[in-house]
C-alpha cells in the first residue's frame, strides 16, 4: 500500500515537472535569427520525410471518452520496433457536437520537432434556417532542441464542409508571431502534450490526461 502511494507521488511529481518544463520551454525560448531559423526548418522537413518514410513500426490505438464532457477520441502510438522509441503520435478527438481536432507530433531521439494541429468547427450562418459555415484551421510549429521557432497558420471556410480539404491544400501560409502572448500559450499547451503524451501507456492513462 504504501509502495503503491509512493509511486502515485513520484508519478504526479513527474508529471508537474514536465509541464513546468513545456511551459517555461515554450514561453521563453524561441529563436529569431531568421537564416539559422530557415536552415533548421529545412533540417526538421528533412526528419520529417525520414519518420514518414520508415516502416514495420509498432502501431497502438489507446481510445478515449471522457462523458461529463462530451469529448471522446484516439490515441494512435507509432514506436520503431528496434528500440522502442516513438517516432509519432497521432491524436483525434471530438470535444463537443460543433467541433473536433486532429493533432500529429513527430520525434527524434526521444524530442519532438514538428506538430500538426488541425482544428474544424461549424456554427450557423444565421441568414439562411439551417445554413452552415465550416471552418479548417491548421497550424504547424517547428521546434528545435526543445525551443519552437516557427509557427505556420492557414484557415479557410466553405458552406458545404467537403469543400474544405481542397481549399486548405491551396490557402496561403502566414507566419505567427512567436512573441505574442497568444503564441506564447499556444506554444505551452503544445509542449505540454508533446512531453506528456509519449508516457501514457494505456487508454486508462489516456483518459485520466484528458478527462480533468
Amino acid at each position: 500500500m504504501i509502495a503503491r502511494s509512493l509511486d502515485c507521488f513520484y508519478g504526479a511529481v513527474c508529471l508537474c515537472c514536465l509541464l513546468v518544463m513545456a511551459l517555461f520551454i515554450g514561453v521563453g525560448l524561441c529563436a529569431d535569427d531568421k537564416p539559422a531559423v530557415e536552415a533548421e526548418v529545412a533540417r526538421i522537413r528533412q526528419y520529417y520525410v525520414e519518420v514518414e518514410a520508415l516502416r514495420e513500426l509498432k502501431k497502438e490505438d489507446l481510445e478515449f471518452n471522457c462523458p461529463s464532457d462530451s469529448m471522446e477520441g484516439v490515441l494512435t502510438r507509432r514506436s520503431r520496433r528496434d528500440t522502442g522509441k516513438v517516432v509519432r503520435l497521432d491524436l483525434g478527438y471530438l470535444a463537443s457536437d460543433h467541433g473536433g481536432s486532429d493533432e500529429m507530433y513527430y520525434y527524434r531521439e526521444g524530442q519532438v520537432f514538428f506538430v500538426l494541429r488541425a482544428d474544424s468547427w461549424w456554427q450557423f450562418s444565421g441568414k439562411k434556417e439551417g445554413e452552415t459555415i465550416d471552418s479548417l484551421r491548421e497550424r504547424r510549429f517547428y521546434f528545435s532542441k526543445g525551443k519552437c521557432i516557427r509557427i505556420l497558420e492557414k484557415k479557410v471556410t466553405a458552406k458545404k464542409p467537403e469543400l474544405l480539404r481542397g481549399q486548405i491544400v491551396k490557402a496561403e501560409n502566414h507566419e505567427l508571431d512567436l512573441s505574442s502572448v497568444s503564441s506564447k500559450e499556444m506554444i505551452g499547451k503544445v509542449l505540454e502534450k508533446a512531453l506528456v503524451l509519449p508516457q501514457l501507456k494505456d487508454a486508462k492513462a489516456v483518459a485520466k490526461f484528458f478527462c480533468k
